[in-house]
């Protein structure tokens, strides 16, 4: 019975308030705690691998506000200029911090700065799905793989306007980085970090907030979008490439795997071949690496000629009256600052001058800062993609196909409950086997379709269905009439056909949870029989399928 009809996939029923395949869209809240997720771990684990590279934090990721400048200016060993010990890890200094200064040290000179990383790195990347889910309809769909890939045209445009929000949220920040001095702060002119933000914000104005922000805009937004694009690049295309190419040829596989194709050339369908579970996770690092060296490419040389123009613009603010002696007394601050930007490009080419020219003066000590800035980058874009993820949804499925085989990338749904052949083939028998009287009478299917409507389907003629239809895909699903053979119960459909599930036992499961509709219409019962030109919907997954002739046979 099952062998004469097939699941094909339908295009998806319009729905007021649904997407047009039923998904919804990825909620705002869902976008920031994945942000937040991957900006955290990013801030953590770069402090974890200053103890190991013996190396100030600013020396090889360059965060936002330098947390530990404060701790590290009052230490006596750093004052000193004693060599290095595991005394002046972060943990030391901030333990030595505390013991002189009390527990207040932290939440007052310590959790500022660390805010302002952490908030910096959740409108990036929050900025970015939030973006991208605009630029491209189906990475706003709340699964865990994109399917299509979204292009790199896509990523480039969706980083590119991430790093140009993140810039204009962390200008406030930058200012108050370049100005800050510790000295300031153990002369008691300011007590706390909360102090100083405040005093000194009001004290420059907007003005000097977003002096100098021509250059983090050009660092942020073409940095991100070159990030971006690199990361989703490797993580998907090349990923999705590999798998294809590899996977695609029969004398590539394993001897396993191609036992496996063997054993499924008599089911309907196209064999299934399960790539090595290490694929992906080893893609997923690699997207990071390479993600955050290409990044480096564009931002290190703006970041070089960033520190001399912040110099400049905090020599200004130290000296307002010598600072307009080379301009006209009339001349307004945008004219202030735009000699200030003339006087760092010819400093910079000067500096290049006598170092070798411009690329070995942009580059210099580029290799080792890159490095030693790769795996706290890559740890959070890992930690992004995992907690983008974590929000998708569970029972999303990808598969390439390729030479009539499809290569699965994540499983549609996952049980762990095995059980023997006798339990897997019993309701399907029970449903099969019963003679058509018992079929309809004193049974669920006859509450729910009604004897009369399941008469006229077993009274139909034999040629109505391709004359009529031609197997062709029609504008809605037909209520029938339609013959017994022409009918799938929904436990042979989600188990034998779509494999969600194992057992009967597990179909229920599936059904009990209103997760599958037949023309629309919620079915909890196994065994109910949908029929020729039904539409069967998964909601859980946003799938559609319309039941009809396997002309394959």
């Amino acid at each position: 019975m099952s062998d004469d009809v097939a699941a094909a996939p339908l295009p998806p029923i319009l729905r007021e308030g649904f997407r047009p395949d039923g998904q919804p869209q990825k909620k705002r809240h869902d976008n920031a705690s994945t942000g937040f997720g991957a900006a955290t771990m990013r801030v953590l684990t770069a402090r974890f691998l200053a103890f190991y590279f013996r190396a100030p934090i600013k020396a090889f990721f360059r965060s936002r506000v330098d947390y530990m400048g404060y701790a590290r200016a009052i230490n006596p060993r750093v004052q000193a200029g004693e060599a290095w010990t595991w005394r002046m890890t972060s943990p030391a200094l901030l333990a030595s911090a505390v013991q002189r200064h009390g527990w207040s040290f932290l939440p007052n000179q310590v959790l500022p700065p660390m805010l302002a990383n952490t908030v910096v790195g959740a409108v990036l990347y929050t900025a970015y799905l939030q973006t991208l889910g605009k630029l491209h309809e189906p990475s706003a769909r709340p699964t865990k793989r994109v399917d299509p890939l979204p292009p790199p045209s896509k990523t480039l445009a969706a980083g590119f306007i991430a790093g140009s929000i993140q810039s204009l949220m962390a200008a406030p920040m930058d200012a108050l980085q370049v100005r800050f001095k510790a000295t300031d702060m153990m002369n008691k002119k300011y007590t706390t970090m909360w102090q100083y933000a405040y005093r000194k914000t009001a004290e420059i104005g907007a003005r000097g907030i977003f002096a100098g922000w021509t250059l983090s805009f050009l660092r942020d937004s073409f940095g991100n979008a070159a990030f971006f694009a690199t990361f989703e690049y490797v993580k998907g295309q090349a990923f999705y490439s590999l798998v294809s190419n590899y996977y695609g040829h029969y004398g590539k596989l394993t001897g396993a795997q191609q036992e496996n194709i063997r054993s499924q050339s008599g089911m309907a369908g196209s064999p299934v071949i399960r790539p090595h579970y290490m694929l992906e996770p080893t893609f997923l690092g690699l997207a990071g690496v390479a993600a955050s060296v290409v990044q480096a490419i564009i931002q290190y040389p703006i970041s070089r000629v960033q520190e001399i123009h912040y110099g400049r613009l905090t020599w200004i603010d130290a000296h307002p009256r010598e600072a307009r002696k080379d301009v006209s007394p009339r001349a307004g601050a945008m004219k202030l600052y735009a000699s200030a930007y003339r006087k760092t490009l010819k400093q910079v080419l000067a500096i290049a001058r006598k170092d070798g020219g411009l690329r070995r003066w942009f580059y210099r000590d580029f290799l080792i800062r890159t490095i030693t800035q790769v795996p706290s980058t890559a740890a959070g874009l890992i930690v992004f993609e995992v907690i983008r993820r974590r929000f998708g949804d569970n029972s999303d499925v990808v598969k390439i196909n390729k030479d009539g085989r499809s290569f699965p990338v994540a499983k549609a749904a996952h049980f762990a409950t095995l059980a023997n052949s006798a339990s897997i083939w019993q309701p399907e028998l029970r449903v099969l086997l019963r003679s058509q009287p018992q079929r309809f009478d004193n049974d669920n299917t006859a509450k729910m379709r009604g004897p009369g409507k399941h008469q006229k389907r077993l009274s139909a003629p034999s040629h109505w269905l391709l004359d009529k239809l031609s197997g062709a895909y029609a504008p809605k699903a037909s209520p029938g009439p339609h013959k017994l053979r022409d009918c799938m119960p929904l436990i042979v459909f989600i188990r034998n056909r779509l494999k969600y599930a194992l057992n009967g036992r597990e179909v229920k499961q599936i059904v009990m949870q209103r997760l599958v509709k037949v023309d629309g219409k919620v079915r909890t019962d196994p065994t109910y029989p949908a029929g020729f030109m039904d539409v069967i919907s998964i909601e859980k997954t946003g799938e559609n399928f319309r039941l009809v002739y396997d002309t394959k046979g």
